[in-house]
């Protein structure tokens, strides 16, 4: 392989320095990330300079963009009352399929989902009783909960010194603030700002600005989105509006299939990565058995069921009638011959004769079955590697790792995809949940004048 400048270079090893400019830049980008997102001025110029002298392109080019707009801690305001979410791109996404009506269904669907919105938000409101709003509620859990083994030690009135944490803080419950600086931009007390309202009797809710208190949120969806009263064929419009031919604006068409979503940035492409490592385990086949059997059962709820000799019984009501032995464990529909977990039919007329479901699982889906397969245990090596006792003819073998071909291009982690599996990945892309239009205080996000709730 031969670079641009004439020097040959292995494609294996060009694949390495690929390979380590990529982790490279995605380790300055959560470095980035990271002063954007501190509370400490000297933390955040600590971590900055590292990003300086990793790329001083990058940190000008930050500097350039005012640090004060992108850095929590050099934000000149609160942190509280402004969006935290970009609205365009959000309302976008909540209708990605609605944009591709004409104008009054579009309008229509749009009302029809801040009525919705509202509606569900005021009855999530009225069964609320808290002081403060839901998520502001299990912060100040999680933050009490971290707190608890702080001491505190009174300085003056209303300003206590608080040990325990990675640094001292100083917390002043009067003006709201705390030296880790949390506090001061969120107005949602910390984990400092906690402990020290409890030693002095001052229960968090009361530290809390007013923007958080479920009051504040009732009041932000007091106002109902309504339907038009007035049907289409009755509306009254004067002439010179019902003559006009209203055209749409002059455009150029792009090359391609119009795109419906953003361009992700490379931080949105690291997460989404991350998120995919983090999905659920695959589980075996006696896992869930329980809840299997429970929706079978409700789905077999309205079937009839017709004896035919003992142990076999006619199940009628579904796509097809079934006839079920239950000695033999087998049913027409062949489910239960084959995973020997009962099927619909089979639980139906189970309870027809008075057995119940877990009688005509095989043994293997029990729970003892499941308790024989963990009843031994990993244990440690209990003897250090130093005191180990080897023959000397193995000691001093080098052992050598088996010959190998090395590939071009990188290691691949993951199995190929089949067709199968593309299908399936594409449909659940498909079925993503819509983005939450989220502020940090009560899930609610302002456009100009009116106030909209987020997704769920």
């Amino acid at each position: 392989m031969l670079m641009d400048h004439g020097c040959e270079i292995t494609k294996s090893l060009a694949w390495d320095a690929r390979e380590y400019e990529v982790n490279a830049v995605k380790g300055l980008v959560g470095l980035v990330a990271k002063a954007s997102k501190v509370y400490r001025v000297a933390e955040f110029e600590k971590i900055f300079a590292n990003v300086c002298n990793i790329s001083p392109a990058i940190g000008k080019y930050l500097r350039d963009a005012e640090v004060q707009k992108w850095a929590r801690c050099q934000f000149s305001g609160y942190r509280y009352d402004i969006r935290t979410t970009n609205p365009a791109e959000s309302i976008n996404s909540a209708l990605r399929s609605p944009r591709e009506y004409p104008i009054i269904p579009l309008l229509d669907s749009i009302r029809e989902m801040l009525t919705r919105w509202f509606y569900n938000r005021k009855k999530k409101i009225s069964k609320h009783n808290h002081p403060l709003t839901i998520d502001v509620e299990k912060k100040i859990e999680r933050r009490t909960e971290k707190g608890k083994r702080f001491a505190v030690y009174p300085v003056s009135d209303g300003r206590l010194l608080v040990r325990g944490d990675k640094i001292d803080c100083l917390v002043d419950l009067d003006r709201r603030t705390c030296s880790c600086g949390n506090y001061n931009l969120m107005k949602i007390p910390c984990r400092h700002a906690i402990k020290a309202g409890f030693h002095v009797g001052r229960q968090p809710h009361t530290l809390t600005d007013l923007f958080y208190t479920t009051e504040a949120w009732r009041e932000a969806y007091h106002e109902n989105i309504n339907p038009i009263a007035v049907p289409e064929d009755a509306w009254s419009m004067p002439e010179d509006v019902v003559v006009v031919n209203v055209l749409p604006p002059e455009s150029r068409k792009s090359v391609g299939r119009n795109r419906k979503r953003r361009y992700k940035t490379v931080e949105d492409k690291i997460r989404s990565s991350q998120t995919s490592q983090k999905r659920q385990p695959r589980k075996c086949s006696r896992c869930d058995v329980e809840k299997k059997i429970e929706r079978r059962t409700e789905k077999g709820k309205r079937f009839a069921v017709y004896p035919v000799s003992d142990g076999r019984l006619l199940v009628r009501g579904d796509k097809i009638d079934c006839l079920v032995d239950l000695d033999r464990r087998t049913c027409s529909c062949g489910k239960y011959n084959l995973m020997k977990i009962p099927c619909r039919h089979a639980i139906k007329a189970g309870f027809h004769v008075g057995r119940q479901p877990h009688t005509l699982t095989d043994l293997f889906y029990t729970t003892e079955a499941w308790r024989e397969a963990y009843h031994e245990s990993i244990n440690p090596i209990a003897v250090p590697e130093d005191a180990w006792s080897m023959p000397e003819d193995v000691v001093v073998v080098n052992v050598l790792p088996p010959e190998s071909r090395k590939s071009v291009g990188r290691n691949r982690k993951r199995r190929y995809e089949t067709v199968e599996d593309k299908i399936r990945s594409s449909q659940t892309s498909q079925k993503r949940q819509p983005r939450k239009l989220v502020c940090s205080s009560m899930q609610v996000v302002v456009f100009e004048s009116a106030v909209l709730p987020c997704l769920v």
